[in-house]
């Protein structure tokens, strides 16, 4: 429960976060990360709730904490918050590979403290964002696997070259991941 809190009370100092950086931000920010690199959820939001406040981006767009739920191949939560993994497009639940993409995900990361660089943006209900598991992009994994696509529109193409054979013939791309954007 006290980790659940954490991450609401990291999520709530990310949607509210203000202007300016204090000059110990940096040290701060170090004292938070290596706390929560130890467990220690508790003092990381001490830390890092003021820096969001003072608009500190980094308190503002990384996420750490532990996956709580697997949605499907391309979304985690960590706590209650959803996240959609930038650039990813994994195939939906009832889809062919759907399910085996769900359970490769699930058995990757449950349980386990991931870092999310989240970009800004939201999708339906989720923000987005690239996840890592001991520094390993968790999108790159899936992908590698086969059991996902790159999804260039949102990626840039860096997952292209991990993209398998297989993958290609049995997942569909959908349209929004060919069509181009300006950003």
């Amino acid at each position: 429960m006290r980790k659940l809190t954490t991450i609401i009370c990291l999520t709530i100092a990310v949607l509210f976060g203000g202007a300016g950086v204090s000059a110990s931000a940096s040290a701060d920010y170090q004292k938070g990360w290596t706390a929560a690199n130890s467990g220690d959820f508790a003092t990381a939001l001490r830390e890092w709730t003021p820096l969001a406040k003072q608009g500190d981006t980094r308190a503002q767009t990384e996420l750490y904490g532990p996956v709580t739920h697997v949605r499907d191949g391309d979304t985690i939560k960590i706590g209650p918050i959803a996240v959609r993994l930038e650039g990813v497009s994994a195939p939906e639940l009832r889809e062919k590979l759907g399910q085996q993409s769900k359970i490769f995900m699930r058995n990757l990361v449950i349980g386990k403290i991931v870092l999310c660089r989240l970009n800004g943006s939201k999708t339906y209900d989720r923000f987005v964002g690239v996840c890592f598991l001991d520094n390993k992009d968790i999108g790159a994994t899936i992908i590698a696997k086969g059991l996902a696509r790159d999804c260039p529109r949102y990626s840039g193409g860096r997952y292209k070259k991990l993209q398998t054979a297989s993958a290609k013939r049995m997942i569909k791309l959908p349209k929004y991941c060919r069509r181009k954007t300006y950003r």
